[in-house]
């Protein structure tokens, strides 16, 4: 299961590819999304959208034959 992560200012979700926004995680590395099966992942984060009204979004990629479920939580903070 590869996961991607984005923040967009709209609500669209696609049901092919990859939706519109930015990648949270394009910074960290050469890639820009998790990988895992079965497992608990655990990262922080922090981002600062001061335009407010933005929308969080999960694209989740089965790359292999088995079914899988996703399970995914995000704490946001006011500050």
């Amino acid at each position: 299961m590869l996961l991607r992560f984005f923040i967009s200012l709209d609500n669209h979700a696609p049901t092919t590819g990859l939706p519109s926004g930015i990648s949270i995680l394009r910074d960290y590395g050469q890639v820009d999304y998790l990988v895992g099966d079965d497992v608990i992942k655990t990262i922080r984060h922090d981002l600062e959208n001061p335009e407010g009204g933005a929308y969080l979004k999960v694209h989740a990629t089965n790359n292999d034959y088995y079914d899988h479920a996703i399970d995914v939580q995000m704490t946001i903070e006011i500050q």
